[in-house]
């Protein structure tokens, strides 16, 4: 048997197209093999970009405890906490602009999010600053306005305002 024979039955990489040994690769359902390198900057995208998460191969998750043995413990632990937030619809960060983390769901309690990181108190109905009574809009207004006059769209899932550079108009 020649080489190319040999290299042509050895599992690739399907971002790199590199052959590294079976234990530096994941083999998914699809038959898609990723090296432990491409795999591990495939997780970290998607915890950077919300368009690319979850990591996915042919539209089908790449699960956190499928890739666990052949990424970093620690990108494992940062990936497994912003998967909440991630997963969160109406996400709450901090008010505080010096801190600004996202403060995840078991910490809101009647409308307050209590930050972990600095221990302050964000308003959950219009992230700001803890304050008695109805929240005060005037902020939004003038969002709204602008958002009018740039033709800006709400996503009906996350409530952001996005917009639309190229591409369909339905937002999804």
């Amino acid at each position: 048997m020649d080489s190319d024979t040999a290299t042509e039955q050895e599992p690739q990489c399907r971002i790199c197209g590199d052959f590294p040994p079976p234990e530096q690769l994941l083999k998914l359902r699809c038959e898609c093999h990723y090296c432990d390198g491409c795999l591990e900057r495939l997780f970290t995208i998607a915890m950077k970009d919300e368009g690319s998460y979850p990591p996915r191969c042919h539209r089908r998750t790449i699960s956190l405890n499928l890739a666990r043995r052949h990424l970093p413990k620690s990108l494992a632990r940062i990936y497994r906490g912003k998967t909440l937030e991630l997963s969160t619809k109406d996400r709450t960060y901090c008010h505080k602009v010096t801190c600004n983390v996202f403060i995840a769901p078991h910490s809101i309690h009647n409308g307050q999010a209590f930050c972990q990181k600095c221990r302050s108190v964000t308003c959950q109905r219009c992230k700001e600053a803890e304050h008695f009574g109805a929240c005060a809009n005037a902020g939004f207004e003038l969002v709204k306005g602008l958002a009018k006059q740039q033709k800006w769209q709400q996503c009906p899932d996350c409530k952001r305002l996005v917009e639309k550079i190229d591409g369909c108009n339905h937002v999804l």
